[in-house]
């Protein structure tokens, strides 16, 4: 039986985060749909949000969907 000790989600590990641009609540996101910003990472839903962010990341940086990992 092999069983993946890093996939969190399979096990409800995955605590959700908050996309700052939408205000979805989401899974953490893949690292393509995460941006980096005075250190701390945010999760986003699509491209279009982690976009939005990435113009102007001091409108949306306030704590919601950040993460310190």
């Amino acid at each position: 039986m092999n069983h993946d000790h890093h996939n969190h989600e399979q096990h409800g590990h995955a605590q959700n985060v908050t996309d700052p641009v939408c205000g979805m609540s989401i899974p953490p996101a893949p690292a393509e749909l995460r941006s980096q910003h005075h250190g701390g990472t945010y999760h986003f839903c699509s491209t279009g949000c982690k976009k939005t962010f990435d113009a102007d990341p001091g409108k949306y940086a306030h704590g919601a969907g950040h993460s310190h990992h």
